[in-house]
């Protein structure tokens, strides 16, 4: 049986690996990777060539294990590549907590136990093929590959924005919506906004900006005016600000508005 599970790990590694690796020579990534503690690790002028750098071991060492069959190095050397990722996050964790990850995709928030728990689940599977050996794929081993990518997704914090909007849209369609029985906002609570909010694409489109969960709120006419803390430009040298998102009273996500102000011109916040 342990042969079998061992057999898929050279797939299941290669495949995130190529992901990581691809995704870093996007456009976007290389805009996210600058509010990522790598920036602060190499600087700003080496930040592009180290980020290319890495998407190229990671996109080699993909290659290598998709090419059947998987040799020990090969095994070994994604272990060592699972361990320098527990590394960069530990280092991420103390001397820039605030920072983001920029592995594998563009979502905001700083590194916390998804991250840490998306590496461990790399670097067990490739201590795992590395220290069992080559075998047959079975189904089993299928299976397993599978419930394995199903577990990264859901451990990737990058996904759990789309997540969040496939199930808010099964939600919406399974029973009424909250905000569809009344148009007085002082009846309407705080998460069913939130829950319009996140479902918007407004709200896709500048997720990278924001730093905490809403921090104020207030009513203004037919509107709900949100607050959260945010950052625009790489880390330490980015301007703190506060990105506001304006709801309307009736179901219209087109009609969501976002501004985005400095920080240092406004209060402290403080929760209604």
């Amino acid at each position: 049986m342990l042969e079998s599970i061992a057999a898929v790990q050279p797939l299941f590694l290669g495949l995130v690996l190529a992901w990581a690796g691809g995704y870093k020579f996007t456009r976007r990534a290389l805009v996210a990777a600058g509010d990522s503690a790598l920036a602060r690790l190499v600087g700003d002028r080496r930040l592009t060539l180290t980020y290319r750098a890495v998407a190229c071991v990671e996109l080699a060492t993909a290659a290598v294990l998709l090419a059947p069959p998987a040799m020990r190095w090969e095994l070994w050397l994604a272990v060592a590549l699972a361990g320098g990722f527990l590394s960069y996050l530990g280092y991420t964790r103390i001397a820039a907590p605030t920072s983001s990850c920029g592995c594998m995709g563009s979502g905001a928030g700083r590194v916390g136990w998804r991250h840490f728990a998306r590496a461990g689940l790399l670097l067990a599977a490739a201590a795992v093929a590395a220290w069992t050996g080559n075998g047959p794929i079975t189904t089993l081993g299928l299976a397993v590959l599978g419930v394995e990518l199903l577990v990264l997704l859901l451990l990737s914090p990058e996904s759990h924005h789309a997540i969040h909007l496939q199930f808010g849209r099964l939600k919406e369609r399974l029973r009424p919506h909250p905000l569809a029985a009344t148009k007085e906002l002082a009846q309407i609570p705080l998460q069913a906004t939130l829950e319009r909010l996140y479902d918007s694409p407004v709200y896709a489109a500048n997720a990278s900006l924001l730093r905490s969960d809403v921090q104020d709120y207030w009513d203004v006419d037919d509107w709900r005016i949100l607050a959260f803390a945010g950052r625009v430009g790489a880390e330490p040298a980015g301007t703190v600000v506060t990105v506001v998102f304006a709801v309307p009273a009736e179901l219209a996500p087109e009609r969501i508005r976002m501004s985005i102000v400095d920080a240092s011109t406004l209060p402290e916040p403080s929760l209604n």
